[in-house]
């Protein structure tokens, strides 16, 4: 089966002050894994997309600070289209899942990821993503 992006509320703690989200990993909490890397995205053109790649090991979740994003994926066999217009739910992206980002002008993106960066765990064409894809589906009959 190929891994799937999904929606995942952030504890959110809101009083009299503001609003405060929480994204950790631990016993009891829904966020997917641990985080080794975090960035913002900012300030993209609106008629610029960012992402168009997918991940063979790295694990991300994206969430909208600011403004509205538009998350479209692709796992190879199913494209799905998910608009982020608060910071929760934020969109797990888990590995092998093909990734394409645009924003409002006012967007503030916060990606957090599984893995530091590392080239050799890009996959940067579509063609070598659908390839790699059908190999995972390949791998995973054979299970």
């Amino acid at each position: 089966m190929m891994p799937k992006p999904s929606l995942v509320p952030l504890l959110k703690i809101a009083d009299q002050r503001g609003e405060l989200y929480c994204c950790e990993h631990r016993v009891g909490s829904n966020f997917p894994f641990d985080i080794k890397r975090m960035f913002y995205i900012k300030n993209v053109p609106f008629h610029v997309s960012r992402g168009g790649h997918a991940h063979f090991h790295c694990h991300q979740f994206i969430t909208a600070a600011a403004g509205r994003v538009m998350v479209r994926t692709n796992n190879g066999t199913e494209k799905e289209e998910f608009l982020l217009v608060q910071p929760s739910p934020g969109l797990y992206i888990p590995p092998m899942v093909w990734c394409q980002l645009n924003f409002s002008e006012d967007a503030v993106c916060i990606v957090m990821a599984s893995e530091l960066y590392s080239e050799a765990d890009y996959i940067r064409t579509y063609d070598q993503f659908l390839a790699e894809a059908d190999r995972f589906v390949v791998e995973e009959v054979k299970k």
